[in-house]
């Protein structure tokens, strides 16, 4: 691993790829383990930093802390990446309360802004997974199973969700998702069974 990526790791014992992953995934499953026990507001913002410090914190010190500089991807005003994340969650409650779209929509919704906001310096991806999940299932749906079966890192197809904008070749989000292709991803043939 580059010396680079190693800043804030905390296990000394990980020397490669496989070694983070199989740190990472432990520290998700016991993520996992404590927000399906407590009482979690999936629509506060300290709870959504406090699940990423459960599912990252045993493995980087910036766990559950939002990011502090300018990345490829997500907004470009960093230091606004919360009142971002408070204007989503403002309007997720709002959709609910509304009840103008199905559950599984509105999580699919919650999914896509949180990942095009980028609101963490890593586990993006796998944060807002699980949290889509938790809003579908506080909504009475089922989960997504998102393809796999666990919330590892996606490296292969981690960036096709963006696209390179022409003006100054940062990494931009693609426009919202038309919610149908993404429901048909987000659930597999054996969800429908």
């Amino acid at each position: 691993m580059k010396n680079l990526k190693r800043v804030g790791l905390i296990p000394s014992w990980i020397i490669t790829r496989d070694d983070l992953n199989r740190a990472e995934l432990a520290n998700i499953a016991a993520g996992l383990r404590w927000v399906r026990r407590g009482r979690f507001d999936i629509l506060d913002a300290d709870s959504l930093f406090t699940q990423h410090k459960r599912m990252f914190g045993d493995v980087w010190r910036w766990a559950g802390t939002p990011r502090a500089s300018e990345k490829n991807i997500g907004v470009a005003d960093w230091w606004n990446v919360r009142e971002h994340l408070h204007v989503l969650l403002g309007d997720i409650a709002h959709q609910i309360a509304a009840g103008a779209q199905p559950a599984e929509e509105i999580a699919v919704g919650f999914h896509h802004r949180l990942v095009s906001i980028h609101v963490l310096p890593n586990g993006n991806g796998r944060h807002a997974r699980l949290a889509a999940d938790l809003r579908a299932e506080r909504l009475g749906r089922e989960p997504f199973t998102w393809g796999r079966t666990d919330l590892g890192p996606r490296r292969r197809h981690a960036g096709r969700q963006y696209r390179r904008h022409q003006v100054g070749g940062r990494l931009r989000p693609r426009p919202p998702p038309r919610t149908r292709p993404v429901l048909r991803r987000g659930r597999t043939r054996a969800d429908s069974a």
